[in-house]
């Protein structure tokens, strides 16, 4: 059975881990998924101090290099508190590549009190599955979806992540199911 592995990289919070963890492997039943050791060291040459962020590409190009290389397991998907970007954009949510079989999550603009809202851990859960599950989906392949209730649909704001669902449209499950064999 393949395996994702989820690489806390300076994040602290083992709850939201294992809500993670739980929704994955249900998302892909075919796959077993495992939270990895703590890797903050992966988070070395990925601070730009101008934007007090850090460089998404870089981060996924550490992972490549120092874990995705190894032998097992089959996939990655980073999850850190680290305030993420890429150069064209003020922030990201997260970043994928198929090629090194890797992604990642930032967790800093999912919780609710960063824009001003009040603490609600249900809320934290849902858009944190949500990117988790996106993120694999690029991992595995899939491209943003113009349809803004799929996992799929590229999340320009917080917004977007709210008012998209969990779950994969018919078209991406069809793509999923073919490239996985699900």
């Amino acid at each position: 059975m393949p395996d994702i592995q989820l690489l806390p990289i300076r994040c602290k919070d083992r709850q939201i881990l294992r809500k993670i963890q739980q929704e994955v492997s249900q998302t892909f039943p075919r796959f077993s998924c495992s939270v990895g050791p703590e890797s903050g060291s992966l988070l070395n040459g990925c601070f730009d101090s101008n934007r007090n962020q850090y460089n998404a590409s870089i981060l996924l190009q550490n992972i490549a290099n120092t874990v995705a290389s190894s032998l097992s397991p089959d996939y990655f998907l980073g999850v850190t508190d680290a305030d993420l970007y890429v150069p064209e954009l003020n922030y990201v949510f997260g970043l994928a590549s198929p090629s090194i079989r890797a992604g990642v999550i930032s967790l800093n603009r999912l919780k609710p009190e960063y824009f001003g809202g009040r603490p609600d851990a249900a809320l934290y859960v849902d858009r944190a599955v949500k990117e988790a599950i996106h993120e694999l989906g690029h991992v595995f392949g899939l491209s943003h979806d113009r349809n803004s209730d799929c996992v799929m649909f590229f999340s320009n704001s917080i917004a977007d992540t709210d008012r998209k669902s969990r779950e994969f449209c018919s078209l991406c499950r069809a793509s999923l199911e073919n490239t996985l064999h699900l």
